[in-house]
C-alpha cells in the first residue's frame, strides 16, 4: 500500500516520452533547450525530475538549479545554484583544464569557489561589453568541455524569478547548443511569465531562432485523477469513482491541489485506514476550503508551535536554508529543532538536501513558501527579516561582505530605521559586486534601493552618498538608459555644486557630455563639455585634458575640423606641460588626431599619431584588440 504523502506522476506519458527522445538525440550530439510551462501546481517540477532521473540512469551528469523570488537581483544566481555543487566535486587539475583561457571569467560567475585563479586585473581598462561577451563565451566553452567528458542535463526551475544575467547567459548558451551533448530544461509558471520581461524576450528570441521547444502542461483529466487516487491509496477504482469525480470537480485536475486536498482529508480523518484498508470514499460532498491556498493554510495551521516557527523562518529566508542558519535564528534548542524538522519533513512541507557537512532545507513547492509568508503579515515579516539579517551577519563574521546580496535583502526588507545604515552598506556592496560581474541591471537595482534608503532617512550621513549616486548614474548609462542617467547626473551636479566641489562638478559635466554624445545629442554634449571646462580649468589639469579631448571629438563629428584639431592639440600640450603620464588618456588623444589627419592630411602626421597611440596603449591599461590591430591602417 502506497503512503498518501506524494501523488504519483500520472498523465504525463506523452511529455515524458518526448523528453526521453530529446535525451537520446542529445546523447548523439544534438543538444536541445526545452521549456516546460504551465500554471502553478501543474506538475512542472515532477516532470523535470522524472526526465532528469531518466538521464541519470543513462549516464548523464545532472545539475539542478532553482530560482527564488528573493534572488531576482543576484547576478547568475540560477546557474550558480545549478552548477556550483557539481563544480565543487571536480578536482583542481580537472577544473583548470575545463576553464582554460577563462578561469578569471569563471571566477566572476562562481566567486565562492575561492580556488579559481585571481580575477583578470587587466579588465579595468577594457570595454565592459567586450568583457561581458568574453565571460558568456568562456562559460559556454566550459559547459561544452564538461559535457565532452559526460553528457550534461541542466534543470533550471522557476525561470519567472530568474535574474536578468542568468537569463542572458541561458539565451547565449541555448543559441550555441546544437552539436553538443547538453540539454537545458527550464520551467516557469506561465501566469507569471510577463512579470519578468527578460524571460519573455528570451523565450520569444529563442523561439524565433528555432533554438527552443516549449512544452505546455495541461490539467489532468477525470480519469487521470481517479488513477492518482487508486495508486496513492491502493484501492479499487469501483470504490473511488464517485469520490474521484468530486475531487476532479473540486481541483480541476491540478496535481498539486489534488495532493494537498488528499493530505488534508487524511489529516482531518475524513479518509482513514481500518483493518489495512482506506475508507471514507462514500462521502457525498468535500467539506474543504475553496482554493489551494486555503487548503495549504489549513494544513499549515495544524503544525506544532516549533514547526510553525521554523516554517515561518524558512519562508522569510526565501531560499534553501542551512540547518545552522535555522538553528542560529530560531532560538530553539537542538532537540526542539530536530523535532520540528522531523514534523515538517513528515508533512512534506520541507525537503532535506545536501550532505552531512551542509544540510539544506527547502519547501517542497513554491506555493507553500508564498502562503506561509503572506500569512505572517507585514509587521511580523519585517521583524523576522531584521532578526535573520542580524543573526546572519553575526554568523558570517568577517566574511559578511561576501554575502552582501543575502544580507542586503534582509536588512532592506526589515524597514527598520535603526538598521538603515546596514541596509545601505550591503545594498551598496551588492551593487559593486554586481558591477564586477558586469551585471548592470542587477547593479542598478541594488544601487537605486540604496539611494532610496538614503533619501528616506536623512540621518544616515556616514554613507558614501556621492559614490552611490554617481555609480548608479554610470550604470544607467551603461544600460543605455540615458534619460534616467541624465536625471541622476543633474542631481549629482547640483549636490556637488552646493558643496563647492568644482572638480566634481567638472567631472560630472564630462559624464553628462558623454551621455549626450552617445545618444546623438552633440550640441548638448558640447554645452556640457564647455561648462565642465569652466570649472576644471580652476581645479584639475587631467580633467581639463579629458574635457578638451571629448570636446574635440564632438567638434570632429560635427565637421568643425579646425576647431577639433585645436582642442585635441591643446589637450596634448596641457598634458605635456602638466606632467600628466596617463598612457590611456594620451593614447586616446593621439588616436583622435590620427583619425582627424587621416581625413584631412597630411598622412605623415596621421602615421605619427597612430604610432604614438599604439605605444601609449601598450604601456597603459587600454589595449587595442587583435581585430583592431589586424585592420589595415589608414596611414
Amino acid at each position: 500500500m502506497r503512503r498518501p504523502d506524494e501523488a504519483p506522476l500520472v498523465g504525463r506519458s506523452a511529455e515524458l516520452a518526448l523528453l526521453s527522445k530529446t535525451i537520446d538525440e542529445a546523447a548523439k550530439g544534438a543538444g536541445r533547450s526545452v521549456f516546460v510551462v504551465g500554471e502553478g501546481g501543474i506538475g512542472k517540477t515532477r516532470l523535470a525530475a522524472a526526465a532528469a532521473e531518466r538521464a541519470a540512469k543513462r549516464g548523464w551528469n545532472v545539475a539542478v538549479g532553482r530560482a527564488y523570488p528573493v534572488e531576482t537581483g543576484v547576478p547568475y544566481a540560477l546557474f550558480s545554484d545549478a552548477l556550483l555543487p557539481l563544480v565543487r566535486k571536480l578536482d583542481p587539475g580537472t577544473l583548470t583544464v575545463l576553464t582554460r583561457g577563462g578561469a578569471a571569467d569563471f571566477g566572476q560567475l562562481f566567486p565562492n569557489l575561492g580556488t579559481i585563479a585571481e580575477r583578470d586585473r587587466t579588465a579595468a581598462g577594457a570595454d565592459p561589453s567586450e568583457i561581458k561577451a568574453r565571460l558568456l563565451w568562456n562559460f559556454t566553452q566550459f559547459l561544452w568541455r564538461l559535457s565532452g567528458k559526460q553528457p550534461l542535463f541542466v534543470v533550471l526551475e522557476n525561470l519567472q524569478w530568474a535574474d536578468a544575467s542568468s537569463l542572458e547567459l541561458l539565451h547565449f548558451v541555448a543559441r550555441q547548443i546544437q552539436g553538443q551533448k547538453v540539454i537545458l530544461l527550464g520551467t516557469y509558471n506561465e501566469s507569471e511569465r510577463d512579470s519578468n520581461p527578460v524571460l519573455r524576450s528570451t523565450e520569444q528570441s529563442l523561439l524565433r531562432l528555432g533554438a527552443l521547444v516549449v512544452q505546455k502542461l495541461a490539467a489532468l483529466s477525470a480519469a487521470e485523477v481517479d488513477e492518482i487516487v487508486v495508486q496513492m491509496f491502493g484501492v479499487d477504482k469501483n470504490a473511488t469513482r464517485h469520490f474521484s469525480a468530486m475531487l476532479y470537480d473540486w481541483t480541476r485536475g491540478n496535481p498539486f491541489f489534488i495532493e494537498e486536498t488528499l493530505k488534508s482529508l487524511v489529516e482531518s480523518g475524513a479518509l482513514s485506514q481500518k483493518d489495512g484498508r482506506w475508507t471514507g470514499w462514500e462521502m457525498e460532498t468535500l467539506e474543504l476550503p475553496p482554493t489551494i491556498r486555503d487548503v495549504i493554510k489549513a494544513r499549515v495551521d495544524r503544525l506544532s508551535a516549533n514547526a510553525r516557527t521554523l516554517a515561518n523562518l524558512a519562508a522569510v529566508i526565501g531560499t534553501r536554508a542551512l540547518h545552522d542558519t535555522l538553528a542560529t535564528v530560531s532560538g530553539l534548542s537542538e532537540k526542539e529543532i530536530i523535532g520540528a524538522l522531523d514534523e515538517l519533513l513528515a508533512q512534506r512541507i520541507l525537503e532535506e538536501t545536501g550532505s552531512v557537512d551542509a544540510i539544506h532545507y527547502d519547501f517542497t513547492h513554491p506555493l507553500l513558501q508564498q502562503v506561509i509568508y503572506s500569512e505572517l503579515g507585514q509587521a511580523r515579516a519585517r521583524l523576522l527579516h531584521a532578526t535573520i539579517a542580524e543573526a546572519l551577519e553575526s554568523l558570517y563574521g568577517d566574511s559578511a561582505p561576501a554575502h552582501a546580496d543575502e544580507l542586503a535583502l534582509h536588512f532592506a526588507r526589515a524597514h527598520s530605521q535603526s538598521l538603515g545604515r546596514k541596509a545601505v552598506r550591503y545594498l551598496h556592496a551588492a551593487g559593486r559586486g554586481a558591477l564586477e560581474k558586469y551585471a548592470n541591471r542587477e547593479a542598478a537595482n541594488y544601487l537605486a534601493a540604496a539611494l532610496e534608503h538614503l533619501d528616506k532617512d536623512p540621518t544616515i550621513t556616514d554613507a558614501p552618498r556621492e559614490e552611490i549616486l554617481t555609480t548608479l548614474a554610470r550604470t544607467r548609462q551603461r544600460l543605455g538608459e540615458y534619460d534616467a542617467a541624465m536625471t541622476l547626473w543633474e542631481r549629482a551636479r547640483e549636490e556637488a555644486a552646493a558643496r563647492g566641489e568644482r572638480g566634481a562638478v567638472a567631472d560630472i559635466d564630462h559624464r553628462m557630455g558623454l551621455a549626450c554624445y552617445w545618444s546623438g545629442k552633440y550640441a548638448d554634449a558640447l554645452s556640457h563639455y564647455e561648462a565642465g571646462l569652466a570649472e576644471a580649468d580652476h581645479v584639475d589639469p587631467a580633467t581639463t585634458v579629458r574635457l578638451r579631448l571629448a570636446k574635440g571629438i564632438v567638434l570632429q563629428d560635427l565637421g568643425r575640423l579646425e576647431e577639433a584639431q585645436a582642442e585635441v592639440e591643446s589637450a596634448l600640450e596641457l598634458a605635456a606641460t602638466s606632467g600628466i603620464e596617463n598612457d590611456s588618456l594620451l593614447s586616446r588623444a593621439h588616436r583622435a588626431l590620427l583619425l582627424l589627419y587621416a581625413w584631412t592630411g597630411p598622412l605623415e602626421l596621421a602615421r605619427e599619431h597612430g604610432t604614438k597611440a599604439i605605444a601609449h596603449a601598450e604601456s597603459g591599461e587600454w589595449r587595442f584588440s587583435p581585430e583592431c590591430r589586424a585592420t589595415p591602417k589608414p596611414w
